[in-house]
């Protein structure tokens, strides 16, 4: 999610408007990490070795948990699904020339 932010700002300030279809790829598997992350929470997969040394009873642990379900994997996948929308429809919109614009403005 870092480098997406700085990306888009050096693209918006470079008035890039082809970068979106480039950094698609990222919140993509930025939400395939999520979802991986959100089944070891839940039970679903088990976790690996590493988180049970690195982490205090390991990636499992639920940090946060508001309402019973918002955690931070799934506040991640919906930045990431959210992300994803926001590019896809930059996207698929066509770029607008200066020649099209009328005559008048």
């Amino acid at each position: 999610m870092y480098p997406l932010s700085i990306i888009t700002l050096l693209a918006a300030l470079a008035g890039d408007h082809r970068v979106a279809r480039y950094l698609l790829p990222l919140p993509v598997v930025g939400a395939c990490v999520s979802v991986y992350h959100l089944l070891v929470e839940n039970g679903v997969v088990e976790q690996a070795k590493g988180c049970l040394i690195s982490a205090p009873g390991g990636c499992a642990t639920k940090w946060v948990n508001e309402f019973g379900y918002m955690t931070i994997p799934t506040l991640a996948l919906t930045a990431f699904v959210l992300l994803t929308g926001f590019l896809a429809l930059a996207a698929a919109e066509p770029a607008e020339d200066d020649a099209t614009l009328p005559a008048d403005a």
